[in-house]
């Protein structure tokens, strides 16, 4: 799954998250990737698999220093890889990290957006020449269900995380709850169809905090 991004483009790190988080962008994943990597190699102008090849090692090193002892990232996006594993006691760790993140979690509960770029490297749907702007703006949509009103699945204590799906994994989801005064992380993995991984994290909710869906 890509957030349509093109050669050229000029975007924020927020932006970029956003593009993670909503879309669910790999497309991103890697322009961060790729970023990070030169920033820690010390050269702006290092290859693309070099610098993924650096952030790589980078994270696994971070993952080490977390006690993630069970993880391992083989890719910044999450396609299937057998040198690429977690759990969910590690993902809990890593949730637990990223709710006190504010550039993620500011933009984990945004349901929908539309997203002006710094800079477009191609416009995007019809040229209005009384518009110049019209192709700069994408819009996206969080594949996280539980934060979007407009969704059966929508829960208002929902403040994260993010989806995930392959056809190994299957249907996944790590989720984040705020309620009275409390934050819960919830995952739940291996779901044969992807609105399973809403309605099992809705039913795990409510029997943890007595929470049933209006």
């Amino acid at each position: 799954s890509v957030a349509d991004l093109r050669k050229g483009d000029k975007l924020t790190v927020s932006q970029l998250v956003e593009a993670m988080l909503l879309p669910s962008g790999n497309d991103a994943a890697y322009v961060l990737a790729v970023n990070a990597g030169r920033r820690i190699c010390g050269d702006n102008s290092a290859g693309v698999y070099y610098a993924v090849d650096v952030f790589m090692n980078e994270m696994n090193e971070q993952v080490q220093e977390l006690g993630m002892v069970n993880t391992h990232f083989a890719n910044p996006d999450g396609i299937h890889s057998t040198d690429h594993y977690t759990c969910f006691s590690d993902l809990a760790k890593l949730a637990a990290m990223s709710i006190k993140d504010e550039t993620i979690m500011k933009n984990a509960v945004i349901a929908n957006d539309s997203v002006t770029f710094i800079e477009r490297g191609q416009l995007v749907g019809e040229y209005d020449p009384e518009n110049e702007n019209l192709g700069d703006t994408v819009k996206w949509k969080n594949t996280n269900e539980l934060i979007d009103p407009n969704s059966k699945y929508y829960c208002p204590y929902a403040t994260g995380l993010k989806t995930g799906q392959t056809p190994y994994a299957g249907s996944c989801l790590l989720s984040s709850f705020h309620y009275e005064g409390k934050t819960y992380i919830i995952g739940v993995f291996g779901c044969p169809q992807p609105e399973d991984r809403f309605a099992d994290t809705l039913q795990l909710f409510n029997e943890t905090i007595g929470y049933t869906p209006s």
